[in-house]
């Protein structure tokens, strides 16, 4: 058995959390915690409903929920989705899932086998570039184009003969970049199964919808999450819709892997949805009159986005080419030295320009002075 210094992290240690890890020592009583690291968004979707949750009976504790998710909970989102993609999305296509995560999980489960190489963008989601290890797969990055949207062409040009997996993420984290309803077609027309991660599809910051795969579900998967649509990642809740064919042996493998998500999660989550357009409308709006505060403070501070994120959470700062440090020395040395949590680029690619991911749906006040107090911290890392 070789010794732990012998072998090769495949699960390394991301750099985000250890600038948590740093920022919970920080104890400057006179510069309080700056922190633009979490991947959730601050929005109060009870305080927006207008009412504390609901109580939840005991039964709903004492005892596991149903293996695919209670049937209101997949009807209320089949319905839904149904109405808002135009195709009919079947209950029984809908499982819930112990958020996002377990929805990707158990679709690699489902479609990939040792030797088969999953396929992501160069820059991607943390947890995308190590998926692979768990099946004894490789991992294959896809360019982006300038626009920071996955090149189409360089997917198309590939050879699919291996059995790979693609996973889109769009709007895609950290850039906030959608795709356009014409280049997800296009997707789905190639000869492999995709799994689409639409988390932060809802979250639009323009008027226009962000366009969804939702109608191509009788041959590829989609993943949402309520974590970040409602803003509720405590209920830990999301939702894979699979193609008719394999919707039984989702459910067969989410069995063995979970046995079922939150039962008492699932109660409060059935209250919530019977306003789901209303609070999806007022985060929405929460996120965009964020952005456009964050947008404009840093245009006067003369902070440079890599580009303006049109969906999502997060805003890309652009650390200048001759700073002489890496991203992630950057981030550990604001929380170590100056309180304030940022993400840096090494966390999201191996390589390409360095940047810093803030989430700038933090409570509206501490914006200003936080991207104040940032950027005189660079200027002293200059």
């Amino acid at each position: 058995m070789l010794a732990p210094s012998d072998r090769k992290q495949r699960f390394p240690t991301l750099a985000l959390d250890q600038v948590i890890f740093e920022l919970g020592k920080w104890s400057d009583q006179e510069k309080p915690l700056v922190n633009f690291a979490p991947g959730q968004s601050s929005f109060n979707v009870w305080k927006a409903l207008g009412e504390e949750p609901p109580p939840i009976p005991i039964e709903r504790v004492l005892r596991y929920g149903d293996l695919s998710g209670s049937l209101k909970l997949r009807e209320l989102i089949s319905q839904e989705l149904s109405n808002r993609s135009g195709v009919t999305i079947d209950p029984s296509q809908v499982c819930i899932t112990n958020g996002g995560t377990e929805a990707i999980m158990l679709a690699l489960q489902l479609l990939m086998r040792t030797g088969d190489a999953l396929l992501t963008s160069q820059t991607c989601y943390p947890g995308y570039r190590h998926l692979h290890h768990f099946f004894g797969a490789s991992r294959f990055s896809i360019p982006l184009r300038k626009d920071f949207v996955v090149d189409l062409n360089a997917i198309k040009q590939l050879n699919t003969d291996k059995g790979r997996v693609l996973l889109v993420n769009s709007p895609c984290n950290p850039f906030g970049t959608v795709m356009t309803s014409e280049e997800l077609f296009a997707l789905s027309e190639l000869q492999i199964p995709i799994i689409f991660d639409e988390v932060y599809q809802p979250l639009g910051l323009g008027r226009v919808p962000v366009a969804s795969a939702l109608r191509f579900t009788d041959r590829h998967f989609v993943v949402g999450s309520f974590a970040k649509s409602l803003a509720v990642p405590g209920l830990r809740l999301g939702f894979l819709v699979s193609p008719p064919h394999f919707a039984n042996e989702i459910v067969n493998i989410k069995a063995l892997v979970s046995v079922s998500s939150s039962n008492a999660g699932q109660h409060v989550l059935e209250h919530l949805l019977m306003h789901w357009k209303e609070l999806e409308n007022l985060h929405r709006e929460y996120l965009q009159s964020h952005h456009d505060l964050f947008i404009d403070v840093c245009s006067g501070l003369g902070l440079v986005l890599m580009r303006k994120p049109e969906a999502g959470l997060f805003a890309t700062l652009k650390l200048p080419a001759d700073m002489g440090l890496d991203s992630s020395s950057v981030a550990l040395a604001l929380a170590e030295q100056h309180g304030i949590g940022v993400v840096p680029s090494t966390d999201f690619q191996e390589e390409g320009p360095a940047f810093l991911r803030l989430n700038f749906s933090v409570p509206r006040e501490q914006i200003e002075p936080g991207l104040v107090r940032l950027k005189s911290a660079l200027q002293t890392m200059a």
